[in-house]
């Protein structure tokens, strides 16, 4: 890959940084203030917050996104950055429960049949109680972005950061860069230390001994490194879009 190419990407202080200060915020936080732990992985905790302004910030990178390719002729590049912004809205939207807990506040009550059939009682599609929704709304969604972060996240980077393809191919364009790599690597190693001590040392005693945040199903931090993923995926697009003079 041209240094051209590379130079108009996100900045390293960006990409390492703010994967690295969710994680250390979420750890030692947790480890230094046991007290703070449901505060830090519950329902609009610290974790959940920062997912929903990644995923806010996404959507306005987005729209500039769609501003900076409106009048050219790349209908792979907008394809992937609409399907990115409208996956980032319903990311959004499934986190925040669509506004119900301010609404809530303003005295609006969510029609029975929304929240009788899903399980934290909100206007949600990936907790509905049928597992057929559940699945195809919330588990298929978060395992194929699973799965992406480690081909497209980590293996496509990695390869093309020694391709000789010119940097104005869009298919070179469409696809994440360099800057993905650390955060779609946490994504696929954030839950292995509760894994390996569930799996190993399993037994309630051990579990005991060990500091509460390593043994909370890390769920919360790892929507927040797939939301920060695709905010850097879209931040590269368009940082690259909005210097580059052609496709």
């Amino acid at each position: 890959m041209d240094d051209l190419y590379r130079r108009k990407d996100v900045h390293v202080a960006l990409y390492l940084g703010f994967p690295l200060l969710i994680c250390s915020i979420h750890y030692v936080w947790g480890l230094l203030r046991p007290d703070l732990v449901p505060w830090l992985t519950n329902e609009f905790g610290f974790v959940e917050i920062a997912t929903m302004v990644i995923l806010a910030s996404t959507i306005f990178i987005s729209l500039g996104c769609i501003y900076r390719t409106w009048n050219q002729n790349c209908p792979t590049l907008k394809l992937v950055i609409w399907i990115l912004l409208l996956g980032s809205i319903y990311f959004l939207g499934e986190e925040a429960s669509w506004g119900q807990h301010i609404l809530y506040k303003l005295g609006w009550q969510p029609p029975y049949h929304l929240v009788d059939n899903n399980m934290q009682h909100e206007i949600t599609i990936h907790n509905h109680a049928d597992p057929i929704l559940r699945f195809v709304f919330g588990l298929l969604p978060k395992h194929a972005l699973t799965l992406f972060a480690l081909v497209g996240g980590i293996i496509v980077p990695m390869i093309r950061r020694f391709s000789t393809v010119s940097s104005t191919v869009i298919t070179h364009w469409a696809w994440p860069t360099w800057p993905c790599i650390p955060t779609c690597f946490l994504i696929l190693v954030v839950t292995f230390p509760r894994k390996v001590l569930q799996n190993t040392w399993g037994s309630s005693e051990f579990l005991s001994q060990i500091p509460t945040i390593f043994t909370v199903h890390p769920g919360e931090l790892k929507e927040a490194l797939i939301a920060l993923f695709i905010f850097f995926y879209q931040y590269s697009l368009y940082l690259r879009r909005k210097r580059l003079n052609t496709l």
